[in-house]
């Protein structure tokens, strides 16, 4: 290889010579799964709002930690018996399987359907980003892994703008079905790189050998063994954190998307029904009619073979001369075109975001550091997350929340995923492959699920027994996730502090400290 095409390989991966050909698999194989996953993930949403209401979405979240751990326990008790990368082949042809039977089912099951994609599509990646993650973690020291770590993360968030933009094209034109199909493939292709980075690479922690049988442990033997270990522990609570605020400010995000966007759609779809109300009422043409828009609205919450009923009842009501038939037909179209922009529009969050973490990796990546340190990188997003959490006091427009999405992802899926990443290459395999699953599943999972449930108790307590209205829980939902911050900042200091002290002192790296 010409000595200037060397150089500027090791210019962009930060990696010596031997650790080349390895972080460039690294770098193909996490830009693959993350380009396949941000195929299914705006879908994941845009048809869970086609067939559901955004309100329901907190009842979803009551299950899926439940899932997340059934998964995550499948696959701990198979790695105590199985080859660690044979255990990880499985893993990813099951998930590929998974995604061609959603390929058919989704047009045939209707609502039952949507929700297993949903239950499916929330859980399946956290298992199989952690494993892959888990291999790269034992291929590097931690002296390596600040050098490399941010080239292939470019890799995970760049695959995350290139997934976007597939989905944004695919959504918007005519090969919308073939998206599961592209990302079955995709992961695919993720596995092949990763057993190509492994094959390459001079270092790698893992004991290749058959596992011997071991005794049969309990299901709480791992969160016990994590609550032991006071630096594994702080990692958990970190990513029980981050959970618990990305769903908390996705639950206010959410309806904002939900409602503006089907606004829009509704002005655009249901224009027939929307001329003829105003007109009946006295009220502007273009504005939008309360009476109209919430049919629409109610629609979504009942059967499919109900609609003609509902909407004849409707027109009666009103005194509409408009045929049953056509306004079906309007409806259809309207839900189908609002699928697809919300699905647009959550691929171009996904985009921007990965423009902006791409450059974040690129010129902050290295020099941050090298000069300023883990810790503080890690303090980084839940500061922004305070921020924001400010903001959501005051009302706000759609684009506001566009913006609000795409910074506090794009510092997420970048810098603060990079320095996670580099605390577990000061951990043993264990939590490497075990534990990192079991944090990376069901305890992330496990902090939705604690936003899900005091979004409805505080529902149940503040709207539907007291009669207080909804924007007052929503404050005092704020108020709680700035509580959570607090706690999130003090778990990330005191990590990232640890990190530094065993970076500095490799006899002290291991998982007990």
């Amino acid at each position: 290889m010409p000595v200037m095409i060397e150089r500027l390989i090791a210019l962009l991966t930060g990696a010596k010579s031997g650790e080349r050909a390895k972080t460039l698999f690294s770098f193909a194989s996490v830009f693959l799964l993350l380009t396949s996953y941000y195929l299914v993930k705006p879908m994941r949403n845009s048809q869970f709002l086609k067939d559901f209401d955004a309100n329901l979405m907190p009842f979803f979240f009551l299950l899926i930690p439940v899932l997340s751990l059934l998964l995550t326990q499948i696959y701990s008790f198979l790695y105590d018996y199985i080859k660690t990368y044979r255990l990880i082949s499985y893993t990813y042809f099951f998930m590929i399987a998974c995604k061609l039977f959603f390929l058919f089912g989704l047009s045939m099951g209707g609502k039952w359907a949507t929700a297993f994609f949903y239950l499916w599509a929330a859980t399946y990646f956290l298992l199989c980003n952690a494993v892959l993650w888990g291999c790269i973690n034992s291929l590097y020291y931690s002296e390596s892994a600040e050098r490399c770590f941010g080239f292939i993360s470019i890799g995970a968030t760049s695959g995350g703008i290139v997934g976007a933009i597939l989905s944004e094209y695919l959504a918007s034109g005519p090969f919308r079905t073939w998206t599961l199909l592209v990302s079955a493939f995709l992961m695919g292709l993720a596995l092949l790189f990763m057993f190509l980075a492994i094959k390459t690479s001079d270092v790698v922690k893992v004991n290749t050998s058959t596992p011997t049988k071991t005794d049969k442990k309990p299901i709480w033997s791992d969160f016990s063994y994590l609550w032991q270990h006071r630096y594994v522990r702080g990692i958990a609570a970190m990513v029980f954190a981050l959970a618990l605020l990305n769903t908390v400010m996705e639950f206010q995000w959410n309806k904002t998307i939900d409602l503006q966007a089907a606004q829009k759609q509704y002005l655009q779809d249901m224009q027939p029904l929307n001329l003829a109300l105003n007109q009946r009422h006295n009220k502007p043409a273009q504005s939008i009619n309360p009476a109209g828009f919430a049919l629409v609205r109610e629609l979504k919450q009942v059967e499919k073979e109900a609609h003609a009923e509902k909407m004849t009842a409707f027109l009666t009501t009103h005194q509409i001369e408009l045929a049953t038939p056509e306004l079906i037909s309007a409806y259809t179209r309207y839900r189908d075109n609002l699928e697809a922009e919300t699905r647009r529009l959550i691929s171009s969050i996904n985009k921007y975001q990965g423009i902006v973490g791409v450059l974040l990796l690129i010129f902050a990546a290295r020099p941050l550091y090298r000069w300023v340190g883990v810790r503080w990188v890690l303090v980084s997003l839940p500061v922004l997350f305070a921020l924001v959490t400010l903001g959501m006091f005051f009302p706000v427009e759609l684009m506001t929340v566009v913006w609000m999405q795409t910074g506090t992802y794009a510092l997420n899926y970048s810098l603060y995923r990079t320095s996670k990443e580099l605390l577990y290459t000061q951990a043993d395999n264990e939590t490497r492959f075990k534990l990192k699953p079991l944090i990376e599943g069901p305890i992330m999972r496990l902090g939705d699920v604690t936003a899900s449930i005091l979004k409805l108790g505080l529902m149940g307590v503040m709207v539907l027994l007291l009669g207080m209205a909804e924007s007052q829980l929503d404050r005092v939902y704020l108020v709680f996730a700035l509580v959570i911050i607090g706690f999130w900042l003090y778990e990330a200091w005191g990590v990232g502090s640890r990190y530094e002290v065993l970076r500095r002192n490799p006899e002290e790296s291991n998982a007990s400290k």
